[in-house]
């Protein structure tokens, strides 16, 4: 079978490259702004270090698109997906080379602009890569950290079984596909949300509101506008 595969597999094969490069690409684009320099207090050498990790991960996320676009078969695709398992970094081995980059106090403002830039609460594919990491701006106690590892590993368990059940012959698979992921992703901001105090979450809609002015100062175009499914997490 050629020519036949949904575009859904190609976002299964993807889905993490696309995602980190959601994040990836504003931040790379910031590392030599003097403003976040400045913000982070940044040394030479640590911006050199934070942009070698972006840099690796854009351009592994970028052999993977051009891969994925040469792939005719369902056998090709799903050698590449095997082969996009084993060679791309974990989010948390991604986030355990910013740490030894940056020093405690840096990271957390790190986390803080990173959820900014992205979109913050607006954004659903924030919350795609949303972990104990990338909420630490939050000040989350040792219980609220467990609960969200738990809260991790049970959506991420979901979504492997559902990229393995992808059927890639039925012509709705993309939209059910979606579909499933969302109410995934949905389940795990409610309950991630009640598991914040009202002071956390009141910073995350202080932080979403100023979000746009400072994706100005750091010389990045706005957001495009969210869907309503995504708004409201925190209201």
């Amino acid at each position: 079978m050629t020519k036949r595969i949904p575009q859904i597999l190609a976002v299964v094969v993807i889905a993490w490259a696309l995602t980190f490069n959601a994040v990836a690409q504003p931040q790379e684009q910031i590392l030599e702004h003097p403003e976040f320099i400045k913000m982070l207090e940044l040394m030479p050498q640590q911006v050199t270090g934070l942009q070698r990790i972006w840099r690796e991960a854009g351009k592994l996320a970028d052999e993977f698109q051009m891969l994925r676009a040469q792939a005719q078969t369902d056998e090709e695709m799903r050698q590449l997906a095997a082969d996009m398992r084993q060679r791309t970094p974990t989010l948390a081995e991604s986030q355990a080379k910013i740490d030894e980059v940056l020093k405690p106090e840096q990271r957390k403002k790190y986390s803080e602009i990173g959820f900014q830039v992205s979109g913050g609460n607006n954004s659903s594919a924030q919350w795609v890569a949303l972990n104990e990491w990338t909420l630490s701006f939050l000040d989350l106690t040792d219980t609220q950290k467990e609960q969200v590892r738990k809260l991790v590993e049970e959506r991420d368990a979901k979504r492997e079984v559902l990229d393995e059940l992808v059927d890639l012959h039925d012509p709705e698979v993309q939209q059910r596909y979606r579909t499933i992921y969302g109410e995934i992703s949905a389940g795990f901001r409610e309950q991630t949300r009640t598991l914040l105090t009202a002071e956390q979450r009141a910073k995350v809609i202080r932080l979403t509101a100023e979000a746009p002015a400072l994706r100005e100062r750091l010389g990045l175009p706005p957001l495009p506008q969210p869907r309503v499914a995504d708004t409201g997490l925190f209201q």
